[in-house]
């Protein structure tokens, strides 16, 4: 997790990439609709469609970066984490941190599906096999 994280911080999406299956879905917000960032879909599909997502929530900001905080392992073929985005504002020069948690899943060592959740109890949910709604 902590590689592909830093993938997506330095911009490597080609070697972020190596590590996507090709049917690599993330859901965004799936239990808090009104959390999702305005014009966001709520699914990216897709090797194309993952660093779609990543550049979209860049670019709002100087130096976004993505840290994980804490990580759990439910067993399996799942992860969960907290994940801390902290960067400066692109025209305010603020920062700025947030808080989500992820659930990611794999599928022959390749991330398959990945969740991005408003709440811990969201993701324990999930990480338990029901649904985080």
């Amino acid at each position: 997790m902590r590689v592909g994280i830093a993938q997506v911080n330095r911009g490597d999406y080609d070697g972020l990439s190596v590590g996507l299956s090709p049917e690599v879905e993330v859901q965004l917000m799936p239990h808090a609709p009104d959390k999702r960032p305005v014009g966001w879909e709520p699914a990216y599909r897709g090797r194309d469609g993952y660093v779609k997502m990543v550049e979209i929530w860049k670019a709002d900001f100087k130096d976004l970066r993505f840290e994980l905080t804490e990580l759990f392992d439910a067993g399996g073929y799942r992860l969960g984490g907290r994940v801390e985005r902290v960067g400066h504002g692109a025209r305010s020069g603020l920062e700025v941190r947030d808080t989500d948690f992820c659930v990611w899943e794999f599928e022959h060592g390749l991330l398959r599906r990945q969740w991005v959740l408003y709440s811990q109890a969201a993701m324990l949910k999930l990480l338990a096999g029901t649904s985080p709604a």
